[in-house]
């Protein structure tokens, strides 16, 4: 019976103080690579707003940039302008190489949050840069395109003047 009331005494001098929250521990865990734990503790985070928090952070972390900005998304619904999910949703766009995605939300950040002024900022001219640079290698690919394509028609007009040589040396040959 003392043992049992030592155990008891022990397991409630053991036991921690007030339970960290699913946010809390998400971040923790995520802190720890405990990736998978993390999204399952910011699972349980009642709050829906840090619920997404927890999941965008849990998610860019492990660098799951298409689920970090759905979890962004969802989570500006219920709060559209938090600057942080802007942010993050605008550092996502850059991740997946997606200028116009980064660009909506940098916009969006700058607009509905002063003071994040110089992060909207930095990502604003990422996305441009990145959008200038996939008008570059667009305009590249048409001009390969395009040289390809003459250069096939070159070939064809070759083989074609020397079929047509091939068949007027014939004619000539039967001719004779």
């Amino acid at each position: 019976m003392i043992g049992a009331a030592a155990l008891l005494v022990a397991g409630l001098l053991c036991e921690p103080g007030p339970q960290a929250t699913g946010y809390d521990r998400a971040l923790e865990l995520a802190a720890e690579g405990e990736l998978v734990a993390a999204l399952e503790a910011a699972d349980r985070e009642p709050d829906g707003l840090r619920r997404a928090q927890a999941r965008v952070f849990v998610l860019y972390r492990g660098r799951d940039f298409v689920g970090a900005l759905a979890a962004a998304r969802a989570g500006l619904q219920r709060a559209p302008d938090d600057p942080w999910l802007l942010e993050r949703a605008a550092a996502c766009g850059l991740s997946l190489q997606a200028p116009d995605v980064a660009l909506e939300f940098a916009d969006r950040l700058l607009a509905s949050a002063p003071d994040w002024r110089e992060a909207a900022g930095a990502h604003r001219a990422a996305a441009l840069d990145l959008a200038q640079r996939d008008a570059r290698v667009l305009q590249g690919a048409r001009r390969a395109r395009s040289t390809a394509l003459a250069l096939l028609a070159f070939g064809v007009a070759v083989l074609l003047l020397l079929a047509h040589g091939v068949v007027v040396e014939g004619r000539r040959a039967r001719a004779g």
